[in-house]
């Protein structure tokens, strides 16, 4: 469920994306390196997602057509997570 009682709620076996960016293509995205993917193995992996649906930076987390993703650290940032 995307909304229930005025909050986000997303599993938290969705993948978490570090040292992550907005970029595009014909479509908005992000870019980043990506932790316990469901389908792509290893940890650290660069990817893109697919399009961006939704960006809450506040609560650390974005949609994609595929999937919820979990927000790590920025690009750029040097705070831990």
């Amino acid at each position: 469920m995307l909304f229930a009682d005025g909050h986000i709620n997303i599993s938290a076996d969705a993948p978490i994306l570090h040292n992550w960016m907005r970029t595009s293509r014909s479509a908005a995205c992000l870019t980043g390196m990506v932790w316990d993917h469901p389908t792509l193995p290893g940890g650290g992996r660069s990817i893109i997602t697919s399009d961006l649906c939704l960006l809450v930076e506040d609560l650390g987390v974005a949609r994609t057509n595929s999937r919820w993703y979990r927000l790590g650290r920025p690009y750029g940032s040097t705070h831990s997570s």
